[in-house]
């Protein structure tokens, strides 16, 4: 991060539909070793990269940086319950303190312990990584259209080292409706989860295996099966099946037990 900067401005000529075509494309452009998605709605402070490059300085074995980011709430959610900042809600889901204080781990700790089970990684513009991560694993971020950056930490983390500052750097613009969320319930976002899961599940280092199914089903893949007995929409199994048939087949397991357990209850 301390090389010369090379500016380039590329326009796209129509819009892809798909935020993580642009990171691809972006990526691949980039001729340094670390990566800063600056994302258009989010805020950096003005000291957000000097202090990741004294990180990076520090100790050359990191290959993931991230701070804290403060929540700025829009519209209608001005007077809502969101955080201000996300390690309050961090801390909250896992009933702890750790994101109050710096701390440094392997990435696969951090995956077992964290961010396999849910993205804790507040946004990419809080967050720099190396390029050479993720560079085998570019081509499959057009997949995405709302979990891209979930499946990219991910990738970068598995084999490397992280750092985390509770600083909050970074501002992040929570809209009352946006990407993510005006397809909360939709099959595409479904299916993405369920790759993700299928990424996790292939890599020995990933820990809780079983655990790890139950919860996907539970809160991403199996359409609150657990919470009101919905159906489980046959669309959307036969996307998890052609990406992946024994897979699909173990949470069709799962869900069905699961439905046959809340029948005796």
């Amino acid at each position: 991060m301390t090389a010369p900067m090379c500016r380039q401005l590329v326009i796209n000529e129509e819009n892809s539909g798909s935020p993580y075509q642009q990171w691809e494309k972006g990526i691949r452009m980039a001729t340094h070793d670390w990566i800063w998605v600056a994302e258009s709605d989010d805020i950096a402070h003005p000291d957000f990269l000097q202090k990741m490059n004294a990180m990076i300085e520090a100790d050359r074995e990191l290959t993931f940086i991230y701070s804290d980011s403060v929540i700025l709430k829009e519209g209608t959610q001005e007077n809502s319950t969101l955080p201000s900042s996300f390690k309050i809600w961090r801390n909250q889901l896992f009933q702890t303190d750790k994101w109050n204080h710096s701390y440094s781990a392997t990435g696969i700790s951090e995956i077992n312990n964290a961010l396999k089970w849910y993205c804790t990684i507040n946004n990419a513009s809080a967050a720099v990584f190396q390029k050479s991560k993720i560079e085998k694993l570019l081509h499959r971020l057009p997949e995405f259209k709302f979990h891209g950056d979930w499946f990219l930490y991910l990738a970068s983390l598995l084999d490397g080292k992280m750092a985390y500052l509770p600083e909050e750097l970074n501002w992040y613009r929570e809209h009352t409706e946006n990407f993510s969320k005006s397809a909360s319930l939709n099959n595409p976002r479904r299916s993405e989860y369920f790759r993700i899961l299928d990424y996790l599940l292939k890599k020995k280092q990933v820990s809780d295996r079983k655990q790890l199914l139950k919860h996907f089903i539970k809160h991403y893949i199996g359409f609150g099966l657990w919470r009101n007995r919905a159906l489980f929409p046959a669309g959307i199994f036969w996307e998890y099946f052609s990406f992946n048939k024994r897979l699909a087949c173990s949470v069709l397991l799962n869900i069905i037990g699961s439905k046959t357990s809340l029948k005796k209850l």
